[in-house]
């Protein structure tokens, strides 16, 4: 359902896009009034298409979604007990390519500095206003990735010890991601957020250099928020198409073991073989029939553009090698579906890591 959503917004964006380039006399006051009905159906779009009922009867409709749906032109979801707000991404994301596209300035949703980082680098008053704010999140971030990466490292044992078997592969998953660290833009140089991709809210795992990028504007969300997010992208660090790929030196690991694990001997072969099942999260992994097709259209292609022989060669060596290698091509080839099974492994470490961290709460 999230991806449908999300689809539905690229749609009201092209919309958006076509609107503008329409208007030869850029005539603002007739975009203006499109994008306000197209606005005024995104906020009456029914709850029950943007999010499912919850099963649980302690978990409704009413506080699981409808609550949320409600507060889509709010610039904050909620407020948690110590006074942290989660904002409201997606309306901060659309207002910013709204304005983007009509060639106006932005209309602020918040005060908070954090959501606008480009006035911490353009605007030394609004900067040395709020420089403490900003060091007091980034000193908070730090705490929590210190915090999520101990708890992942605490799954990951647990784990090892009910199945002794795989302990050695385990130990490998435990040598890769004790070298992550947490990547923050510095605001002290001028192109810091557009080299990170910071231009708007976003988080994400770098495999070149084993960090987690964190922009501004997700440090100001609640601890449990953010903990969440970031789980999710340290999982990227050894999802089963990650650990077929070998740490590199650019990551300052300085690992003592090589830590490639193909899915057949993954400790975590199980978990993700039901990510992929219909009962879970409806994914569905590449056949072998299908992977084999691929691999010799692929390959006409190459024969087809006069390729170089070691691509033509590598490629034959991959049709040879299938029946070997079909089950690692299956969950992390280049089909769409692989990509679904990496992100949905990264929200089951996250939620992991969340009730972990329930659990540990005073009752």
């Amino acid at each position: 359902m999230r991806h449908r959503f999300y689809l539905f917004l690229i749609v009201f964006v092209q919309l958006v896009f076509a609107s503008a380039s329409a208007l030869s006399d850029v005539d603002f006051e007739a975009l203006d009034s499109r994008l306000q009905k197209i606005q005024k159906q995104i906020y009456s779009f029914k709850a029950a298409d943007l999010c499912l009922p919850s099963p649980s009867e302690t978990c409704t409709f009413a506080n699981f979604c409808q609550d949320f749906a409600g507060k889509a032109t709010q610039p904050y979801l909620y407020k948690n007990k110590q006074g942290d707000q989660m904002p409201n991404y997606i309306l901060l994301s659309l207002n910013a390519q709204i304005s983007r596209c009509a060639g106006i300035p932005e209309d602020r949703i918040s005060e908070d500095p954090l959501l606008y980082p480009q006035d911490l680098l353009e605007n030394p008053r609004f900067n040395f206003k709020n420089k403490r704010r900003y060091t007091q999140k980034l000193n908070q971030g730090q705490k929590i990735f210190d915090e999520t990466k101990s708890r992942i490292l605490a799954i990951l044992e647990k784990k090892k010890k009910s199945d002794p078997e795989n302990s050695q592969q385990f130990d490998k998953i435990v040598e890769r991601l004790k070298s992550v660290k947490i990547k923050t833009p510095d605001l002290s140089q001028k192109n810091s957020l557009n080299e990170l991709g910071c231009e708007s809210p976003n988080a994400y795992y770098d495999h070149n250099d084993a960090t987690v990028i964190v922009c501004p504007q997700m440090l100001a969300l609640p601890e449990a928020g953010l903990m969440s997010i970031l789980a999710h992208e340290m999982a990227h660090n050894f999802d089963p198409c990650a650990l077929d790929m070998e740490m590199t030196a650019a990551s300052g690991a300085n690992l003592k073991v090589k830590t490639t694990i193909p899915l057949s001997e993954n400790p975590l072969k199980e978990t993700v073989k039901c990510i992929a099942s219909s009962d879970a999260a409806n994914i569905k992994a590449a056949t072998l029939s299908e992977i084999k097709t691929d691999l010799e259209t692929d390959l006409e292609y190459l024969k087809m553009m006069a390729a170089d022989d070691k691509q033509v060669q590598k490629k034959n060596a991959e049709l040879k090698n299938l029946s070997k290698t079909h089950e690692d091509e299956m969950f992390c080839g280049t089909r769409n579906s692989n990509r679904h099974i990496k992100e949905v492994f990264g929200d089951w470490l996250a939620s992991k890591v969340i009730a972990e961290k329930l659990k540990d709460l005073p009752s």
